[in-house]
This record gives C-alpha cells, sequence and structure tokens, in this order.
C-alpha cells in the first residue's frame, strides 16, 4: 500500500489512507483487465455489492448507440439521475464502461492524484478539461445494494 502524501479536503488521515488505496485499487483493476484482455473495445468495473436487473438485457445496444458519442464513461448507475442517457448527477464509481483508449490516461492522471480525492472526484477532474461527460444508463441496469462501507461511518446510497 503506498501511503498518503497529503491530506485534503479535510479529511481524517484515516479516511484519506481509505480513498487512496480505493482510487489505486481501481486503476490496478483497470490496467489488469486491459494487460489480460486487449481486443476488447470496453471494460466494465462493477463494484461487488450490486445485482443486475432485468435493463442489463439493454446494455450491448445502448453501448452501441454511444459508439460515436465523445464521453469519459458510460454510467451503469445514478441515484438521481432519471432520464436515459442523461449526465451523471450524482459522482459515483458503482458501476462504470470504460472505453479502453480512455484508460490508461486516466490511470496516469490518478497515479500521479491518488491521495488529491475520492476516486469518483479524480474521474471528474480527469474529465472536465477534456470536455469529456459520463452518460448514464435509465433505468439502471444494476442496483446498489451496499449501505455499509468498509470505511467506518460511511454510508452509501441504495435504490
Amino acid at each position: 500500500v503506498v501511503p498518503p502524501r497529503k491530506q485534503t479536503h479535510g479529511d481524517t488521515i484515516t479516511r484519506v489512507k481509505w480513498r487512496s488505496k480505493e482510487a489505486l485499487d481501481y486503476v490496478q483493476t483497470l490496467q489488469r483487465c486491459v494487460q489480460e484482455h486487449p481486443g476488447i473495445p470496453y471494460y466494465a468495473v462493477i463494484q461487488d455489492d450490486v445485482v443486475f436487473t432485468e435493463r442489463i438485457r439493454d446494455l450491448r445496444d445502448w453501448v452501441e448507440n454511444k459508439k460515436r458519442t465523445q464521453v469519459c464513461t458510460l454510467s451503469l448507475f445514478d441515484f438521481d439521475q432519471t432520464q436515459d442517457n442523461g449526465l451523471l448527477i450524482r459522482a459515483n464509481m458503482v458501476a462504470r464502461l470504460w472505453q479502453k483508449r480512455m484508460i490508461d490516461p486516466f490511470v496516469q492522471y490518478v497515479i500521479r492524484r491518488y491521495d488529491d480525492s475520492p476516486i469518483d472526484w479524480l474521474h471528474d477532474d480527469f474529465c472536465r478539461p477534456r470536455n469529456l461527460r459520463t452518460m448514464v444508463m435509465v433505468p439502471n441496469p444494476v442496483r446498489h445494494l451496499g449501505e455499509i462501507s468498509s470505511l467506518i461511518n460511511k454510508v452509501s446510497p441504495t435504490n
């Protein structure tokens, strides 16, 4: 585990360590996906506390329709978004699809800044200067079940 180099956002050192590890684990997962399966155009990173809904059957067609759209990532979950193809409203990394071309630049970005912010904020900070957004599939093809985080006293929204 790489120790955080600084405290930011008024977070305790415990929270900074937790979110720094989460950020590094996330990008390591992305790197491993590309290494193990280099010929795939999209990669999914889905938390272990979700279940799939009937809408998952529509995922391939939904992604196919986004091929020519300039996006940072595609999200399969947003607690607040009610419009299909709408922009992500509530920052989260519950279930994301990544285009292969976005992974390496994002990984390098996070490795340089893993202790600046939580991974979802790092994602937004990476996408914003590129004028890229995250589109959401609605109804969501996953339901987030997790309410209790591995970080003590952190509660996550569910649907």
